[in-house]
C-alpha cells in the first residue's frame, strides 16, 4: 500500500484499547475482511440511527452529557426542570462512563455540566444526573437548570466589520463598524471559528468543529456532531474568568433548527448551511464559510 492508501479513511477502523489488541495480536481471526465486514455493518446501523430504516428522518437523535459523551436516543419527556432520555447507543463514551459522570458531576467544572439534545435544537446545564440500567435500556434522568437568557439581537454589541475574505472594511478611511442585526453573521462566523483552547486566556471556550471535522470527516455523523457543538455554543452560558459575566457564546442565537455540509475544505474553511431561531428576529438561515484551519 502506498502512504496516501495506509492514512485514508477508508483503511482506518477505530476501536477501543482492548479490542484493539485484540485484533492486532490474533490476525487469523481477524482478517482484513473481517474488520472490512465489521466496520461496514457498523457504518450501516449509525446511517440508520440517523435516517430510519426507510430513509426518513429516525426519532432518535444525537444527544451529550457533557463533553465526552454522545449517545444516540431520545427525549421521553421533558416536565419543568426534569428531562428523561432513553438511550439507546453510545458514539463517544459508553455507560460506565455516564454512571461517572452522575457520581462525580459536582467535581466537575460548571462550563462542563450540560445536556444538549439534537432533536430539540437546544440545551441545558445540569443540576443532578441519575443513570439506571432496565435490560438493554439505558434510562437517565437530569434535573436541568432554566433556560439560558440570552441577548436580543439588536442588543449585539458594536464590533469592527470584516468583508467576505474575513479582513477589516474601511468606510471614509476608517474602519468600518457594525453592530445589532448587521453584526450577526460574523459573530456567529467569528465564535464557530475560534477552535476550544485557541484561546491563552479561555482555554475552555471555543467551538470543537474543526476537531469533529478532522475525526469524523465521512462518517454519517459529521453533521450532527457539528449540530450538537452549535446547539453548545447557543444554550450553554460560559463564564469569563476576567469580566466574571456569564453568556452563551452565540448570545443571540435560542435554537438550532438544522446545519448542513455543503462542500469540502476549502482554504481552510468549510461552507455549512446554519438555520436558527434568533432571539428578536426569529428563523434565520445563512451559508456560512466557518474556518477550521
Amino acid at each position: 500500500m502506498t502512504s496516501e492508501q495506509r492514512a485514508s479513511v477508508d483503511n482506518g477502523i477505530w476501536l477501543c484499547a482492548n479490542h484493539g489488541r485484540l485484533v492486532d495480536t490474533d490476525v487469523i481471526t481477524y482478517t482484513v475482511e473481517v474488520l472490512l465486514q465489521h466496520k461496514a455493518r457498523h457504518h450501516s446501523r449509525c446511517k440508520q440511527a440517523l435516517t430510519g430504516a426507510a430513509g426518513e428522518q429516525s426519532v432518535k437523535h444525537l444527544i451529550a452529557f457533557g463533553p465526552e459523551i454522545v449517545a444516540v436516543g431520545e427525549i421521553n419527556y421533558a416536565q419543568d426542570d426534569q428531562w428523561h432520555f432513553e438511550v439507546e447507543h453510545f458514539v463517544t463514551g459508553d455507560f460506565p462512563d455516564l454512571v461517572r459522570l452522575a457520581g462525580h458531576l459536582r467535581s466537575i467544572p460548571e462550563y462542563h455540566r450540560y445536556v444538549l439534545v439534537n432533536n430539540l435544537g437546544e440545551g441545558r446545564s445540569i443540576g443532578n444526573l441519575s443513570v439506571r440500567r432496565e435490560g438493554a435500556r439505558v434510562l437517565v434522568e437530569c434535573q436541568v437548570t432554566p433556560n439560558a437568557p440570552r441577548t436580543p439581537v439588536t442588543s449585539l454589541p458594536r464590533d469592527f466589520a470584516l468583508s467576505a475574505n474575513h479582513d477589516l472594511m474601511l468606510e471614509g478611511g476608517d474602519i468600518a463598524l457594525v453592530s445589532g442585526i448587521d453584526a450577526l453573521p460574523q459573530k456567529i462566523l467569528t465564535c464557530l471559528s475560534m477552535r476550544r483552547g485557541e484561546s491563552p486566556f479561555f482555554r475552555d471556550f471555543g467551538s470543537r468543529l474543526a476537531e469533529y471535522w478532522v475525526n469524523y470527516m465521512g462518517s454519517p455523523w459529521l453533521e450532527e456532531l457539528l449540530k450538537l457543538d452549535i446547539v453548545r455554543l447557543a444554550s450553554i452560558p460560559y463564564s469569563s474568568p476576567i469580566s466574571k459575566e456569564s453568556y452563551t457564546p452565540l448570545m443571540c442565537v435560542e435554537r438550532v433548527f438544522r446545519v448542513a455540509i455543503l462542500g469540502d475544505l476549502v482554504e481552510r474553511r468549510l461552507l455549512v448551511h446554519l438555520e436558527l431561531e434568533i432571539v428578536g428576529l426569529g428563523p434565520w438561515s445563512r451559508n456560512l464559510a466557518v474556518h477550521i484551519g
